[in-house]
């Protein structure tokens, strides 16, 4: 199939008979701003200055019809797992719309660029929506996009498409095999398409081989995130499970803050738990400590008034009086916001003062419903910015107490008698469930101070 898409002149889209012209003439305003804000700099180093991605700071001149925008990037040729494949394969993609022609990779730029907007728009729904935008960008922009200056690897194409949809959970690795192919990703020839094998085992083929692909890196179980303890114990607990859209709200919001743990402190490995045919993985990493005390789970719900959200701190803040008393510091800092503290460090002096003046003055100026998803967080006070991030960073995990005192907060699954460990190519702390065989892998963590181990 690879060889069709390679070898035409161009690959045709209908997108539908929809008249797009509103989102269109959007898309031609917000490619202009795209072109005065980049005269003088590659438009690969606003996105992504030092590698990682960044959002603007700087809002739009124009109110793009975002509405219309997101009915526009919701269509479904954008939502499907098999276009990928056909749309970077191609020498050029033209797309028919309504009575409208117009070139992919200018629309794909366009929804990027919005996206670098993100904390200007009023849109939680847009803003999941360009991502498949950025996905796109990536594969189809050689110039500009994160595989310019990237290899491809299977563990990139798998988070990417896993926001996609398609009718049998398999294709979420069946339908990029033409791409593994076509950049010779490392054993590629193992993940042919064979709709006999069990849909647990395809993604435990295509976990090992991303993980094979990766020289130690275990980036791949960073896309853990069991939501049902049966299913967790059914297949290897290390396998992500792909069938299970990233976009699901039981799934926990990734961890921001990060270490590399081949870089932190040493301690001869005390883990061994086996890469070999009874789906077990084998690593190297040291034990921090038994988990002692965790927090019921945090789910959304539940989070929908400032009452809500004091009793929760109240239980957290709790939990770490109980099992750390003299580390005050701690205390306000989990409180506070995980994934906006640089790789572990303790809060500054002005971030405590700041935290507790908001947790006490928080009944009185957070009454009525929040939502969890406003995105518009340059014009918010920054107490209820810090409230914003800690709520998306907490959803659908809990708070834990480690027997040493080390707090953290873990995946749903977490519980007393887990243990939590560092693990050599993994960015952040696990936590594993001991077993009569091994570990089961819950899921990574954040813990408060991990880097200075005591």
């Amino acid at each position: 199939m690879s060889i069709v898409y390679r070898s035409a002149v161009s690959n045709f889209i209908f997108l539908g008979n929809k008249d797009a012209t509103s989102a269109l003439r959007g898309i031609a305003v917000l490619s202009h701003e795209l072109l005065k804000e980049t005269q003088e700099v590659e438009l690969a180093d606003v996105l992504r200055p030092r590698g990682q991605w960044a959002s603007s700071n700087k809002p739009l001149t124009t109110t793009p019809p975002y509405e219309d925008l997101r009915e526009f990037f919701d269509l479904p040729w954008f939502r499907r797992v098999w276009v990928i494949q056909e749309a970077t394969l191609a020498k050029k993609n033209v797309c028919i719309c309504g009575v409208a022609i117009f070139d992919l990779i200018s629309v794909v730029r366009a929804g990027v660029w919005l996206l670098h907007k993100e904390h200007f728009l009023n849109d939680a729904g847009l803003t999941r929506t360009l991502n498949r935008a950025l996905g796109l960008f990536d594969l189809l922009d050689h110039d500009q996009g994160y595989y310019a200056t990237h290899r491809h690897t299977l563990y990139n194409l798998l988070r990417m498409i896993q926001g996609l949809e398609c009718k049998i959970p398999s294709d979420r690795v069946f339908g990029i095999y033409g791409m593994l192919e076509h950049f010779q990703i490392p054993g590629w020839q193992d993940l042919r398409p064979d709709y006999a094998l069990p849909m647990e085992r395809v993604f435990e083929k295509a976990t090992r081989t991303a993980l094979a692909d990766m020289n130690g890196d275990l980036l791949p179980l960073q896309q853990v995130s069991h939501v049902d303890e049966i299913a967790m114990r059914r297949g290897p607990s290390w396998v992500p499970d792909y069938s299970i859209s990233n976009q699901d709200e039981r799934l926990s919001n990734e961890l921001r803050a990060q270490f590399e743990a081949s870089s932190g402190s040493k301690r001869d490995s005390q883990l061994d738990f086996g890469f070999s045919n009874a789906g077990q993985l084998a690593v190297a990493g040291f034990v921090i400590g038994t988990i002692v005390g965790t927090t019921a789970p945090i789910f959304c719900k539940r989070l929908s008034t400032a009452q809500h959200l004091s009793e929760r701190f109240d239980r957290i803040e709790a939990l770490v009086e109980q099992h750390c008393p003299d580390d005050i510091q701690s205390r306000f800092a989990l409180s506070t916001v995980p994934l906006t503290l640089t790789g572990g460090q303790r809060a500054s002096c002005s971030e405590l003062m700041e935290w507790e003046a908001f947790r006490n003055s928080m009944n009185g100026s957070l009454q009525g419903t929040l939502e969890h998803e406003v995105r518009d967080k340059a014009s918010l006070p920054a107490s209820l910015g810090l409230y914003l991030d800690t709520l998306e960073a907490c959803l659908n995990r809990k708070v834990f107490a480690v027997e040493n005192g080390f707090i953290g907060l873990g995946p749903l699954l977490t519980d007393c008698n887990d243990i939590v460990v560092v693990l050599e190519g993994l960015q952040w702390p696990a936590v594993l469930r001991p077993s009569m065989t091994g570990f089961y892998f819950l899921g990574v963590a954040y813990v408060h101070d991990i880097m200075d181990v005591r």
